[in-house]
């Protein structure tokens, strides 16, 4: 790995002293010249290794052959104090996540286990390639050939991203560039690593490592610097696709000086934190304009231009996308990868991006700390326009169907769709954890759920006029069109999902290869949850009818107020039907998709009801199960939206 960076001209060699990678691409804390056992030539659990590469945060990595099957792979080897069996079973666990993924621009995990010794190792697909940066500065691409090869990575963190994966630790040296054909193809490595190496410390591990900053300072986010408890998400690794952007187009990364690096090699924590959470940015091209006559020559000429082109091309439009992605305020970030490269497609096309403005934050000082205000009037305003940002889109018909799907995809969570008398919410591709901490049984032990596309939900529970208009019945003990139907068992509740995909078809309202469904209980859960991790998504009496606001009856569906997603009545009013079989004790580890066991005698039914007799009842995690024969004037369904085959 180099330690400095260099741009190639006809004459030379010219030496850019600014950019450093080699000083800051290491987790502060971790020594990198730690001895190892290894050897070249030894064979470890079925793999021989052949030269040793690099040391780097995570351990050793060395260039290997997988004997049995005659493949190079990286091995990469952990450093001692990352090898106990609680990590290996997270690798293990994270493995099923991972497994989900199938994307030419992601390198696999292959297998992972001890050395002899008792050291942790993960064999990965090996990528013969430079860093995308290196790649690009020794073959001097264009601004517009950085811009599409950063593209191939955006769409690989995107297929990640719509399967719960986050990275966590984006950087140039985990973005590999190998050619075919004379043809660039970059690979990311090291998906899900951070998260098995550091996901859910415990205490005693949060203690031992609490002096560190887990993963690379100047590619991280500030929330991921901050670790004040703040769930990473999609937006962090936005941010760092910000930084790897930045440096693709002026050779330096946002917060790099000189101050920073001799921070990071004095290990002063702290310091290199709080310039992560408060030092601002510069625009690419400001960062272009106040560098040496020299270095900057040298940046514009590795991008195949003079300085003034480099200039007036990144102050067009890239200097707003870059910034955009760097806001310290992950709210005003690119939502998902996916609006980052509509941006950039747009520049390519010569279109102008549709990029808001960049206005300085008004916060009461700097850092996130002083943009608590910024956040709280964001929330305010969020409460006070409710669901309306996203407004309904009537479908006339399957081809208005097809259209409005594919000009949203993918949809922001809650988007409406009304097809007929029939509203529906879209309900995002992502991972929760599924269950009650508090749950001493099996019954709701937590367990990470990963749901690797989206489904589209009812807004209400199925009404009384809806089951009619279908089945041409009344069997509800209270009456009432817009009462939730009920007294209809699991059988008959399916076979009205079954007549109303039959309907809609008939009438060209949704395309093949759609149909109506029951939820799964881990669909009706994560979409119950809406990204909220307590009892229930709000506060009971405003969210749900329950003994002490019902007068013990069913009430109107959509007259209480509706999760992040759009959903009503969730938590209380009538029992909902779900498609799976109840069983007593849940699955460890990460379950990806869940469809529940393949037999049994009771079927689930969740959120409680008008009567439920305890408040542990009307909880997102609860669950019951009762004979699918079974008929109650408490018990009804709601519907899923779900596209189970492409035509």
């Amino acid at each position: 790995m180099s330690q400095s960076d260099s741009v190639h001209s006809g004459s030379g060699e010219v030496q850019i002293d600014a950019p450093n990678r080699g000083a800051t691409d290491y987790p502060l804390g971790v020594n990198p010249s730690e001895a190892d056992e290894i050897q070249t030539g030894q064979t470890i659990r079925g793999f021989r290794i052949i030269e040793r590469r690099e040391v780097g945060g995570f351990g050793e990595v060395f260039k290997a052959e997988q004997v049995n099957l005659r493949r190079l792979v990286a091995f990469k080897v952990l450093k001692s104090g990352m090898d106990s069996q609680e990590i290996m079973a997270r690798f293990e666990a994270e493995q099923k996540a991972l497994a989900i993924m199938d994307h030419p621009g992601i390198a696999k995990i292959i297998d992972g286990a001890l050395t002899p010794r008792g050291r942790m190792f993960f064999a990965m697909e090996w990528v013969p390639g430079d860093s995308i940066t290196d790649y690009c500065d020794r073959r001097r691409l264009s601004v517009s050939e950085r811009l599409e090869l950063f593209l191939h990575v955006c769409d690989a963190i995107n297929h990640a991203h719509q399967r719960g994966i986050i990275h966590r630790d984006i950087k140039p040296s985990n973005i590999l560039v190998a050619e075919r054909d004379n043809k660039p193809f970059p690979k990311v490595i090291d998906f899900g690593l951070a998260k098995a190496v550091y996901g859910h410390l415990s205490e005693e591990g949060v203690r031992t490592i609490q002096n560190n900053l887990l993963g690379t300072p100047v590619y991280m986010s500030p929330e991921q610097a901050e670790q004040s408890g703040m769930e990473v998400d999609v937006r962090s690794d936005i941010y760092s696709l910000g930084v790897v952007l930045y440096e693709l187009l002026c050779s330096w990364t946002p917060i790099e000086t000189e101050e920073v690096r001799r921070k990071v090699r004095q290990k002063e924590i702290e310091a290199v934190r709080k310039l992560i959470l408060e030092k601002d940015p510069q625009k690419p091209s400001t960062r272009i304009i106040h560098c040496p006559d020299g270095t900057a020559a040298a940046v514009a000429r590795s991008r195949d231009c003079n300085v003034e082109g480099l200039v007036q091309t990144l102050s067009k439009y890239l200097d707003r996308v870059v910034i955009k992605c760097l806001e310290k305020d992950r709210n005003r970030r690119y939502a998902t990868v996916a609006e980052l490269m509509d941006d950039i497609q747009s520049y390519l096309s010569k279109e102008s991006p549709a990029i808001t403005p960049m206005k300085p934050a008004q916060t009461t000082g700097r850092g996130i700390g002083g943009r608590l205000k910024n956040i709280a009037l964001a929330a305010l305003l969020l409460l006070l326009v409710g669901m309306s940002a996203y407004q309904w889109l009537p479908i006339t018909d399957e081809q208005s169907f097809v259209r409005h799907f594919k000009m949203l995809y993918p949809p922001p969570p809650g988007q409406g769709v009304k097809i007929l008398d029939f509203n529906v919410r879209w309900v995002p591709p992502g991972r929760f954890t599924m269950g009650n901490s508090m749950d001493s049984s099996l019954n709701e032990r937590e367990h990470e759920v990963v749901f690797n596309r989206g489904f589209f939900i009812s807004e209400t529970e199925c009404t009384q006029s809806q089951w009619e208009s279908v089945m041409g019945t009344r069997p509800s003990f209270f009456k009432g069109t817009e009462l939730p139907v009920e007294q209809v068992n699991w059988e008959e509740a399916v076979e009205f999902c079954r007549k109303l995909t039959e309907k809609h078809r008939e009438q060209g309202k949704v395309p093949k290869g759609w149909e109506w469904r029951l939820p799964t209980e881990s669909e009706w859960e994560y979409a119950a949850r809406a990204g909220t991790t307590g009892a229930r998504h709000g506060e009971l009496d405003l969210i749900a009818w329950h003994p002490k606001n019902s007068g013990f009856t069913t009430h109107p569906v959509g007259k209480k107020q509706a999760n992040a997603w759009g959903l009503h009545d969730m938590i209380g009013n009538v029992w909902e039907w779900c498609s799976d079989w109840y069983i007593d004790s849940y699955p460890t580890g990460i379950v990806v998709h869940p469809k529940g066991p393949s037999e049994g005698k009771a079927r689930v039914f969740r959120g409680g009801t008008y009567r439920s007799d305890n408040n542990y009842k009307l909880e997102s995690a609860h669950r019951s199960g009762i004979a699918p024969e079974v008929r109650a004037q408490d018990i009804g369904f709601r519907l899923v939206l779900d596209q189970v085959s492409r035509p």
